[in-house]
């Protein structure tokens, strides 16, 4: 009967949701998608306790039941393993941000504008650029599965996992800096490369190619820019907390500023 179908849902529901494996299972799934691929037991037990107790840090978060992802949010953000700057020392820590994300944080850091609201790009059908296209994964369980490890034999030999290197590819890097490089020097349009446009409803027709910083026709384009009282340090730190969040190293930087600096003081 339609009564006992219910019932049995139900109870299937309960049966998965109660399982003993089920806390730690969501600990270390949820813990991955927070930006840490390859957490310690230690780390997910803890977290995996806040979300089976419901409670974390004393009963400051969660409501005490079982099952609280308020409590399992908390425990993953308060944690030390996920607070502690000691550990960006580690090579294991962490995770690599997905080409989506890159594209996305890079809009954000440099103010992209859109001037022409029929015109919005949509990043769609970027997977054969970049690896990934906006609402387009494979499956139902995202662009990439949480156990994969790369054909790297230092990272297979030590157990770990890169999820997100499942979409990356030597020529979606390329095109993903290529796209960058674009927007900066033309605008979100099909000059350098077409690896980031992706507009549902075209491109706007008249769109010049013709100079390096001409922006004014492109329907996207940053709208970034250092103060004119800024130094050339000014402006790396600035660039390396929105680009890097603190992390380019001094090698990097000193690279960076020795081809800067001849163009900033002419």
């Amino acid at each position: 009967e339609v009564r006992d179908m219910h019932y049995e849902i139900d109870a299937v529901l309960d049966s998965l949701f109660y399982h003993p494996t089920h806390p730690p299972f969501m600990a270390s799934r949820v813990i991955q998608r927070f930006g840490i691929s390859n957490p310690s037991p230690a780390f997910i037990e803890r977290v995996a306790t806040a979300y089976a107790t419901g409670s974390y840090d004393n009963g400051r978060f969660g409501s005490g039941s079982y099952g609280d992802l308020g409590a399992l949010v908390a425990a993953i953000l308060l944690d030390d393993e996920t607070r502690k700057p000691v550990l960006d020392s580690d090579p294991a820590h962490g995770h690599i941000r997905e080409p989506l994300v890159k594209v996305l944080s890079f809009f954000r850091s440099m103010g992209v504008s859109f001037d022409q609201p029929l015109s919005l790009s949509t990043l769609m059908s970027l997977e054969s650029r970049i690896g990934q296209g906006s609402y387009e994964p494979p499956s139902v369980f995202s662009f990439f599965l949480p156990e994969y490890t790369p054909n790297v034999p230092a990272l297979q030999s030590a157990g770990l996992v890169a999820p997100e290197s499942m979409v990356l590819s030597g020529d979606n890097l390329l095109e993903l800096h290529e796209g960058i490089f674009g927007l900066v020097k033309f605008g979100l349009k099909k000059c350098y490369t077409d690896s980031l446009v992706g507009y549902r409803v075209g491109l706007p027709w008249s769109m010049s190619c013709n100079e390096e910083g001409d922006t004014e026709t492109a329907p996207a384009h940053s709208t970034y820019w250092p103060p004119s009282t800024a130094s050339v340090d000014d402006i790396l730190d600035d660039l390396s907390m929105l680009l890097t969040s603190g992390r380019l190293t001094p090698k990097n930087r000193a690279v960076i500023k020795s081809v800067v600096e001849s163009e900033f003081i002419t």
